[in-house]
Formats: C-alpha cells, sequence, structure tokens
C-alpha cells in the first residue's frame, strides 16, 4: 500500500480488517483531479486484483461521506493488475453497473440487471430473452455497460445477448398475465367511475299524483330559457347556480349505470371556450326525448356549475334544454354585386390559416360568390383538392401563390 493511499485510508478511517486485505496490498492513487467548478474530485486507484464487492462498496460508501462533509464529491475508476474474477464476482458487479451513471436509465436497468452474464473471453455473454436483444440497447447501453465494469477494474468487454428460450417464453407468459391484469383493472376502474358517477347523480325525481294545472304542464314541458341572460363559458371559473349557456354540441356520449339510469355527457363550445356537461335520465326510454343532443346541434342549456370529482374539472349539471336556431353568417350584397376574394389561405400556409381548401370553397358557393383565389405562401399542395371542389361547387377557382 502505499503512502497517499494509507493516508486517504487514515482520512476515511477505514476499518482494519478491510484496510488488511489483500486486494489492498498493493494499492496505490495513479492520479487525482480535481474539477473546480463543479467540485468533483476523480480519484484513479491501481489495485492488484478485483476489489470484493462489500470492499468496493464500503470505500465508495466513505469516500462519498467524506467529501460531501466539504461540500465536494468524490469518484473514483479502478485498474487491475491482476484481471482475474470468479463468475460470482463478475455476476455482483454487472448488477452494481445498474445502481448510477449511464446504465442506471429505467428502461435498461428494468429489462436487463436481472439477468445472468458470463465471461468468454473478450466477451461479456448476457443470457436473456430475445426481446432485450435490440439494435437501440446494442448501439446505445450495451457500449455503456462495458465501459462501467472497465471503471470497475474488469478487461475491456464485447457485450453480446445470448437468447434464452425458456426465459423468451417466460417473458411471453408474463407478458400475456400483465395484459390481463391491465385488462381487468381497467374493467373494474370503470365499474368503479360509473358507481361513483352514479352517487353524485341527483335522486331521482318522486312521482307526483296528475295534476290539472295544464299551465305548469306546458311550462314544464317547454323551459323558458328564450329570455334567459346567456353568460359566455370563459366567465365561468368557479361553482355557480342557474347558468344558462349557449352553443354547438361537439362531443356526446351515453352511459348507462347497473341501475338502469342514463347519464348523458356531453360537450359544447360557445367559442369563447368549452364546457363539459350532464345531463341524468330515469332510463334509455326517457333519454330518448333528449335526441337534439347530438353533434352539431345549437342547444340553450341551463343548471348548476359544480366541481366533478371524478373528472377534477368544473361541469354543467343540465336541468332544462333547448334547441335553438342558429344563423351563419351570410352575405348580404345583391346578386351580381358581391365581392370575390383574391387573397384566401388554407391550412397549407403555416402559422397562416386553419381552414381546408374544400371548406374556403363550399363557403364562398354557399355565399353565391363566382369565383376564389387561392394564395397560400411558396406551396402550391392545394391545387389538386381545391380543382376538384371547385368543379362540384360550380365555381371557378383562381390559382396563385
Amino acid at each position: 500500500m502505499s503512502n497517499t493511499f494509507e493516508i486517504l485510508m487514515d482520512q476515511l478511517d477505514m476499518p482494519l480488517e478491510m484496510r488488511s486485505s489483500s486486494a489492498f496490498l498493493h494499492a496505490e492513487i495513479q492520479e487525482v483531479v480535481v474539477h473546480k467548478v463543479s467540485r468533483v474530485w476523480e480519484f484513479r486507484f491501481a489495485f492488484a486484483e478485483v476489489l470484493p464487492i462489500a470492499l468496493f462498496k464500503e470505500l465508495r460508501q466513505r469516500l462519498k461521506d467524506e467529501f460531501s462533509k466539504t461540500g465536494n464529491q468524490a469518484t473514483f475508476t479502478i485498474q487491475v493488475a491482476n484481471p482475474d474474477f470468479s463468475d460470482d464476482l463478475l455476476q455482483a458487479y454487472y448488477r452494481e453497473a445498474f445502481e448510477e451513471g449511464p446504465c442506471a436509465s429505467q428502461g435498461f436497468k428494468g429489462l436487463y440487471q436481472d439477468l445472468q452474464v458470463r465471461a468468454q473471453g473478450q466477451e461479456l455473454i448476457i443470457s436473456g430473452p430475445s426481446s432485450v436483444d435490440t439494435e437501440h440497447f446494442r448501439k446505445n447501453h450495451l457500449p455503456n455497460l462495458a465501459k462501467q465494469l472497465e471503471a470497475f477494474g474488469f478487461p475491456h468487454f464485447t457485450c453480446r445477448v445470448e437468447s434464452d428460450e425458456e426465459l423468451t417464453e417466460q417473458e411471453v407468459a408474463r407478458f400475456e398475465q400483465e395484459n390481463e391484469k391491465i385488462f381487468q383493472v381497467a374493467n373494474e376502474e370503470t365499474l368503479r367511475a360509473m358507481e361513483s358517477l352514479a352517487q353524485m347523480a341527483p335522486p331521482p325525481a318522486v312521482e307526483e299524483k296528475p295534476a290539472f294545472d295544464f299551465k305548469a304542464k306546458k311550462a314544464a314541458a317547454k323551459p323558458k330559457l328564450d329570455k334567459a341572460e346567456i353568460t359566455p363559458m370563459i366567465e365561468i371559473t368557479t361553482e355557480e347556480n342557474r347558468i344558462v349557456f349557449e352553443g354547438v354540441v361537439f362531443d356526446v356520449e351515453h352511459k348507462v349505470t347497473r341501475t338502469g339510469r342514463v347519464l348523458i355527457s356531453f360537450k359544447m363550445t360557445d367559442y369563447t371556450s368549452s364546457f363539459s356537461l350532464q345531463k341524468w335520465v330515469k332510463n334509455e326510454e326517457e333519454a330518448q326525448k333528449f335526441d337534439m343532443i347530438k353533434k352539431n346541434s345549437w342547444l340553450r342549456v341551463r343548471g348548476n356549475i359544480e366541481m366533478n370529482n371524478f373528472t377534477r374539472d368544473l361541469t354543467m349539471n343540465v336541468q332544462d334544454i333547448q334547441e335553438v336556431v342558429h344563423y351563419t353568417r351570410k352575405d348580404l350584397m345583391p346578386e351580381g354585386e358581391r365581392r370575390v376574394e383574391f387573397h384566401a389561405h388554407t391550412n397549407m400556409s403555416t402559422m397562416d390559416a386553419l381552414p381546408e381548401v374544400e371548406e374556403l370553397i363550399a363557403k364562398a358557393a354557399e355565399w353565391g360568390h363566382k369565383a376564389v383565389a387561392i394564395t397560400d405562401h411558396g406551396n402550391v399542395q392545394s391545387f389538386p383538392h381545391g380543382f376538384k371542389a371547385a368543379k362540384k361547387a360550380g365555381i371557378q377557382l383562381i390559382y396563385g401563390m
């Protein structure tokens, strides 16, 4: 043991039984590199043989603890004069290679750390299922594994995966079992979600005896939403009661609970923002009364805004629904005096427009325009579709760029 290494052992307070190990007999500190900015001390040790794994771990931990007292870090690599080792020692260091450094990535570690290895000349043979022998691991991870083992004092290896049929079969069986578990968990979570939604639903209305107040019946059949004050969706940020929205439906989903109740979940937008809404009905027969809740229909709805415990989003529990007529924008100029758009961009003009060429041509034809010019930025990709759409719509397409 050299004087400098012995001084380091004193500083680390290394136990006497470890200092007297044969592996430390001719130990030397070959080089120390200090990085002032990152405050990392890099040691290069020379030993007679590969350290026993327990001794290696003790040395690493004591170096780490001692240098951390002064706000520094210590790392080391090892050179070995006689790189003889047993299969058990190689296996122990192989597992250790995944604990820190470039081999510690979860994907690589999860698939490789528990595999069996052996040395064959200059090759490190890794026995594993065929699924782990991929180009990605061969190119990006196995070279790092070889470098890590070399830093422990082992010779430079070329890593090779040897397919183990038994492990491959076990991997396939495990994959199928995991798939089955995932499927079962998904089913259970769906059932729990449905039960949670059912608990959140308002209690079913108590059926009352037939009344003969025909005015009240008429009012109940047709909610008075015509004169209700409409709130823009973007203004709603907290729970509120008796809010009225008007917008277009763009998503609808029906769910039937175990008790037979139906949850109609739908989404609307008024183009200031979008909102999730839900309407509970007693059964599927009653759900047919709300067939106006469909994609692209315009509705006026009234209800309470509450936090949905399942989705963690503000959701309207709808009480009243009324279908409304939505008047689309029109060109009001007299026939023969309507304009022709000479500068229209499609979604082929990056960062400048969203509509597809078919939409632009359809809108121009709807407004009674005789022609429309497409002038995208630096490309003519919309011309083929535009040609077909213009021919179908019966208007002239003007090609530009």
